[in-house]
């Protein structure tokens, strides 16, 4: 059948057969009614596997494993040859049975695959020179399967899906869930401090019309424009949304203490994707950004004790409010320092009563000096390190300060007295960036990297602040590590940072293996920071084609990450349906087609969660028959082969679709800035940009083989004065070839780019999008 043919066939029988995932065993004329775990079982040898522990801080020990069949264990060392010495493995890069459908390969690439046993090269770009070939991991292994060319399954894929599950359950629950809560809680607390302003004629006057102002531009922020705002404030509150809404310019007059970096509330990350998203993220960044200082040169206590007692006053507002703190609470952990929660719990031990009371009575001199001697006990915030004005605040809805987080900001006092003119530029980047994450989470090769970018008169100073952010991860709990979302995945990603057992596989004992696992680490690590920068503190039918026996495959061993990004995905599960928001809830909307409209039901969280999870079981259990020194059997062959159409339609029901990718979910490409030099006021940005290529050296039944595979490219610099870059300004700049280049640190691991693979007599045709398969530059 020709491909278009399949694919029309497939499309019109879409919803009711699941054409296009790979069919789970079944009888003949089987009920299709397939739970989703298996219909995303990708045909994973059903062998029982032990479970694995918790994810820790060490790769699995393959001598742990039960034994190998030795004709297996021989091909499982990547048909690397050792010499009796202590040195690193070679492998035969001129006896690569399949390396003559690669044209292109020249000694460069032989050279590194014999030293190393792989290499990585950039994307080709289209016909025209206008834009990389693929803009997706999954679209290398649909070309692969067409081609019926070896896949090396990257641990890069089972990353990049868990974040895309990760960006989509908050997504959906900001969206259809908190949005709505914050709406109806800011519009309770509007009304409750106009109340306390109306009432207030003495020495709370002005302070009362301030709060009525704070309140009420947050609630214009979230609702937008048809709130209802009180004539004495239209004005004021209309000059502040639109000065927060360009991201430029000033807040009224005395509106609060201290300056407010108004380029934070530019909208990026997903919540560019519609109106209700970007007004969720203006308005909880309101609440997040514009603090109140209880002590130092802009202390405002008075703003803090009416926040706190416009709050503490209005039960409806205070209850949706709590409601949105403790959902985001499992996606990125509880907030850093004081809340206007512990300021609520303090003021009410101090002075019982003093919620029911007027702005004039809690704004009388020993009123706020009780207030103030109470409120400046509250903990400060672990971000203040480094800030010119680092008194205790009390936070609306409070920022975060992850683990990662907290161990860089201990670099930041000694950075500052070596960053000039000259070396900003690629000095604030590599320590601010993904190498300042992975070497306070003690990877040694980060931290060899950064002594190599710092200049030598700092080193002293630097190594010892880097010393002391290693001792903050060292002093996290075991609970923090699986308390949210966000931690959980740094858990996981932090096991790439430790150096392999000597079991371990050959490829794994490469020379290049610890830089291949930090590049791993830091398209991870940007990907997390970006799903999670509004939370962070600014710091089955068989189609009728024929079906060819796969050639070898392999997926990089690694099943404490898969099993880690189980773990994240579980968890996150388990706290949405605690929070009491049912995993299985079906939404629907009416799509419009032509003349006519119908009502579509999206797949539920539930049903998206049981799809991640059969992707990354099956990673899982072939990495643990691979390191148990088995070749992938024909079934495994068949998932690898398949992994790419399996991972697209994964993403195509996380992304509420029927069919494809929107133009909005086609795109890998992510940005998020990370921290900000305050003297220029420019951000360090981390992104991901369209995939690079992997080859890598794979065992086959016949004697070692050249396989393709897919990797994060990760990025990183400083923008300019006031810049916050967006995902849609990096995706044109990727477009443009205007890109910043890969950094210096992770070039040794690159070759040019060879040729493209040549096609079989009879390339695999597939059902379903299978969207990469015909990317020609492959």
């Amino acid at each position: 059948m020709k491909p278009y043919v399949a694919r029309l066939t497939c499309l019109s029988l879409l919803a009711i057969l699941g054409c296009g995932r790979p069919a789970p065993t079944a009888q003949p004329g089987a009920n299709a009614a397939t739970p989703p775990e298996a219909a995303v079982a990708l045909t994973a040898p059903q062998t029982p596997v032990a479970a694995l522990p918790p994810a820790a801080a060490t790769l699995v020990d393959a001598a742990a494993l039960p034994a190998a069949a030795s004709p297996a264990e021989a091909a499982v060392e990547l048909a690397a040859t050792a010499s009796p010495s202590a040195g690193p493995p070679t492998w035969p890069a001129d006896k690569l049975v399949n390396a003559r459908r690669v044209p292109g390969l020249g000694p460069h690439h032989k050279e590194l695959l014999a030293k190393q046993g792989f290499f990585l090269a950039p994307l080709p770009r289209d016909k025209k020179g206008q834009r990389d070939v693929a803009s997706h991991l999954f679209h290398i292994y649909e070309r692969n399967d067409y081609l019926r060319f070896s896949s090396y399954v990257t641990a890069d894929l089972a990353v990049d899906t868990v974040h895309i599950y990760l960006d989509t359950v908050m997504r959906n629950l900001e969206e259809r869930e908190l949005q709505p809560r914050l709406a109806t809680a800011l519009a309770a607390l509007a009304g409750e401090a106009e109340t306390l302003r109306k009432a207030a004629v003495g020495p709370g006057t002005a302070d009362a019309r301030r709060n009525a102002l704070y309140w009420h531009i947050a609630w214009r922020l979230t609702v937008g424009s048809k709130v209802r705002i009180p004539p004495e404030l239209k004005a004021d509150v209309a000059a502040a949304a639109a000065a927060i809404e360009r991201g430029t310019g000033s807040l009224p007059a005395d509106l609060r203490r201290g300056a407010l970096d108004l380029s934070l509330f530019k909208v990026r990350g997903h919540y560019t994707r519609n109106d209700p998203l970007s007004r969720y993220f203006r308005g909880l960044s309101w609440l997040s950004l514009a603090t109140f200082a209880t002590d130092g040169p802009n202390a405002d206590v008075a703003g803090a004790v009416l926040a706190a007692r416009t709050v503490a006053g209005s039960p409806k507002g205070s209850k949706a409010l709590a409601a949105v703190v403790a959902v985001t609470n499992f996606l990125v952990g509880p907030p850093d320092g004081a809340t206007v929660a512990s300021a609520i719990l303090a003021l009410d031990k101090a002075s019982p009563g003093w919620s029911k009371r007027s702005a004039d009575e809690l704004l009388q001199p020993p009123a706020l000096q009780q207030a103030t001697a109470t409120l400046v006990t509250l903990p400060a915030a672990t971000a203040n390190e480094g800030r010119a004005d680092p008194s205790p605040q009390v936070r609306m809805f409070g920022t975060r300060v992850f683990a990662d987080a907290a161990g860089i900001a201990k670099l930041i006092e000694p950075l500052q007295l070596q960053v000039n003119d000259a070396n900003r530029a690629t000095l604030l980047p590599a320590t601010m960036g993904a190498l300042g994450a992975a070497a306070v989470l003690g990877s040694r090769q980060a931290q060899t990297l950064l002594e190599q970018a710092w200049p030598s008169a700092g080193h002293p100073a630097l190594q010892q602040a880097l010393a002391a952010g290693q001792k903050v991860i060292a002093g996290q709990s075991a609970e923090r590590w699986h308390a949210d979302a966000y931690h959980g995945t740094l858990d996981a990603l932090r096991g790439l940072l430790v150096a392999p057992s000597a079991s371990a596989p050959a490829l794994q004992q490469s020379p290049q293996w610890p830089l291949r696992a930090l590049l791993l680490f830091a398209g991870g690590w940007a990907e997390l920071r970006h799903d999670t920068l509004l939370y962070s503190e600014p710091f089955g039918a068989e189609c009728d084609n024929e079906v060819f026996d796969p050639p070898p495959q392999w997926v990089e061993p690694l099943p404490e990450l898969y099993a880690g990004l189980q773990r994240v995905v579980k968890d996150l599960s388990k706290a949405v349906s605690k929070a009491g928001i049912s995993d299985d809830r079906v939404v629907s909307e009416k799509v419009k087609m032509d003349a006519d409209s119908y009502d579509r039901e999206l797949p539920p969280i539930g049903r998206k969660t049981s799809s991640v999870l059969g992707f990354l079981e099956t990673l899982r259990t072939i990495s643990l028959h691979e390191l148990a020194g088995k070749l992938p059997n024909a079934d495994e062959r068949t998932a690898l082969a398949t992994i790419g159409g399996t991972v697209e339609w994964i993403l195509i029901e996380l992304s509420d679709s029927e069919t494809f990718l929107s133009d909005k979910d086609d795109d890998m490409a992510v940005v998020a800035d990370t921290f900000t030099w305050r003297p220029t006021q420019q951000a360090v940005e981390v992104a991901v940009g369209h995939p690079d290529l992997i080859f890598a050296v794979i065992p086959g039944p016949k004697g070692p083989v050249l396989a393709r595979g897919a990797v994060m490219s990760y990025r990183e610099w400083l923008a300019q004065p006031g810049e916050r870059w967006t995902d849609e300004a990096w995706r044109a700049a990727l477009d443009a070839g205007r890109a910043v280049d890969r950094p210096a640190w992770a070039r040794a691991l690159y070759a040019e780019t060879p040729g493209a693979v040549v096609p079989p007599k009879e390339p695999q045709y597939r059902c379903g999008p299978g969207s990469g398969s015909g990317i020609d530059a492959l």
